[in-house]
């Protein structure tokens, strides 16, 4: 949201320089003269850091906080400027070392003694966590509010807070927080509320698996106060998006109050006589029907909402969204694969392109439903797209997982039927393996395994890649294999593969022995990352530099 004008002062509660974050402070002076920006940062283990920045006549002038402070610091920060000026903080983070995006906040104008914040999660997936401020030469004496979508309140109270300091709690934990909850009572609002008269700041930064498969974050300051009237210009119920209204009532009294929704098409619709409880959380799913408007693919599934209270108790609302923009296939689905594979000018391939950090994590699917479903699940934990070679026999056996596969946005290739040796198959014999699989896996996915194939054991010769390459495929052979297959831990799994990565490598693992792919997964695939590379599909790994 934008800012309503320019002010001296500024206060962000949030702020990390942990390993997988990089905060950025941006100052914009509108001013026709030299503006003087004292910056002070407050870190969670008591540490204060002031420094100046001089801001030019009509500039922006960003900070990277990571520069300033030492890494590994969760840091608050309050700017004292010589004139008016505007303050933002974007945030960018690899949360957990698997749930990426970003998110961004103006600063608040000042301390206070009361917060609210309508929205809360700490159902699986969802990672709430509340900022503390005190930002003032005096120690802070807060009590914490929580209300539950189930009608039920916990109060956390005597909660002190050092002069110039920041804290931290963890809502998803339990002691200051609530704990995990997998059911309403995991939605909730917070209130926070100075007892001995110290302003504050709060900020409520939230990490999320929305659904088990759309990752990131969102992030915003509190609220000064309940108010009567709410508005939001932004909502969409068109597929891919869900939008949640959030409303709380921090009041002793019961609210009543009117939703209207002002559609993109031109209509509006009301939903009015909504009663919220004293002290509760209320959640109005808006992309579907009853207190919402439910799907449109139309105009109409681009709204904005008032929320306006009718019998003067004060509210508050708050309206996260949760989407897959643009992004219902990955990358891979949206590349010409056959005119890739034409381009490479070969047979075969052994490895991708050495220009990039991509590393290509192959599957090959031929036994096993407990391994294949570890792997799916790591996969997805870690929001990652392989490529799995399947053979046909096993996704006639296990058509559901085969299914899985494809829903979840991987790249489903060829393995043959039945796992046969190709370099010591007859013409006839091989011609009807491809065209089985072909047949038992795109009856299941929907489109056509081609043109990836790998040959059972590696065993080919010049016959059988001539064939292969006649009827619309290209051999995908490896450059890393760590021998899963063998039964090694998942700690030699996990060695294996981070010794022997390079730029453009595929990696051949098998759908075998569940507890190591569990194991070793999601480790590879952190440490993968922080070391800068990105796993990706064998089509992806073959992509030209961008």
């Amino acid at each position: 949201m934008g800012s309503g004008g320019a002010r001296r002062t500024w206060f962000f509660a949030e702020g990390c320089t942990r390993t997988g974050f990089e905060e950025w402070v941006c100052l914009f002076n509108p001013g026709a003269a030299e503006a003087i920006a004292t910056c002070t940062y407050m870190l969670g283990d008591g540490q204060v850091v002031a420094r100046d920045e001089v801001l030019a006549p009509r500039s922006r002038t960003t900070i990277n906080v990571g520069a300033v402070v030492p890494a590994g610091s969760d840091v608050s920060l309050a700017i004292e400027a010589s004139q008016d000026i505007v303050a933002e903080r974007p945030m960018y983070f690899r949360y957990q070392g698997t749930i990426t995006g970003g998110h961004n906040v103006m600063g608040a104008e000042a301390p206070r003694e009361e917060w609210f914040f309508a929205e809360g999660c700490s159902r699986e997936g969802f990672d709430t966590w509340l900022c503390l401020q005190n930002p003032t030469g005096e120690a802070a004496v807060c009590d914490i509010s929580y209300y539950c979508g189930d009608g039920t309140s916990e109060e956390r109270v005597g909660i002190g807070l050092a002069p110039n300091s920041r804290s931290t709690i963890p809502v998803h934990e339990t002691g200051l927080g609530l704990g995990r909850a997998g059911d309403a009572r995991g939605d909730f609002s917070i209130a926070v509320r100075s007892t001995n008269c110290v302003p504050v700041v709060a900020e409520r930064p939230m990490y999320f698996r929305y659904q088990g498969t759309i990752t990131g974050g969102h992030n915003v300051m509190g609220a000064e106060a309940p108010r009567e009237e709410w508005f939001f210009a932004e909502g969409c119920s068109r597929e891919g998006f869900d939008t949640w209204l959030c409303l709380q009532n921090p009041t002793g009294e019961a609210a009543v109050c009117d939703i209207s929704y002002y559609c993109g098409d031109g209509t509006s619709e009301e939903r009015v006589g909504i009663g919220l409880a004293p002290n509760s959380r209320s959640t109005i799913p808006v992309h579907e029907t009853g207190l919402g408007l439910g799907r449109a693919g139309d105009a109409r599934g681009d709204f904005s909402i008032a929320v306006r209270s009718t019998n003067c108790v004060p509210v508050v609302a708050e309206r996260p969204m949760y989407f897959r923009y643009r992004s219902l296939q990955p990358e891979w689905m949206s590349v010409d694969r056959d005119a890739l594979v034409r381009s490479l000018g070969t047979g075969e391939i052994a490895s991708g392109n050495t220009a990039q950090k991509r590393v290509a994590l192959t599957f090959d699917a031929e036994q096993d439903r407990a391994a294949t479903t570890a792997i799916l699940d790591a996969l997805r934990a870690c929001d990652v797209h392989c490529t799995f070679f399947v053979l046909g026999g096993y996704a006639d056996q296990y058509p559901d997982l085969v299914k899985r596969m494809a829903d979840e946005g991987h790249e489903v290739a060829s393995h043959s039927y039945s796992h046969a040796d190709f370099a010591a198959s007859s013409a006839e014999k091989r011609r009807a393996e491809l065209l089985s699989a072909e047949a038992a896996i795109s009856r299941i996915t929907g489109y056509s395994p081609r043109p990836y194939f790998r040959f059972p054991y590696g065993s080919r010769n010049a016959a059988a890649i001539s064939q292969l390459n006649s009827m619309g495929y290209i051999s995908v052979y490896w450059n890393v294999d760590p021998w899963d297959w063998k039964g090694i831990s998942a700690g030699a799994l996990y060695s294996r593969i981070m010794s022997a990565v390079r730029p453009g490598a595929i990696v051949v693992m098998h759908t075998v022995y569940a507890s190591q792919k569990a194991g070793a997964l999601p480790a590879v695939i952190r440490d993968l990352r922080a070391s800068g590379y990105e796993p990706v599909t064998v089509t992806e790994v073959l992509l030209a530099d961008d």
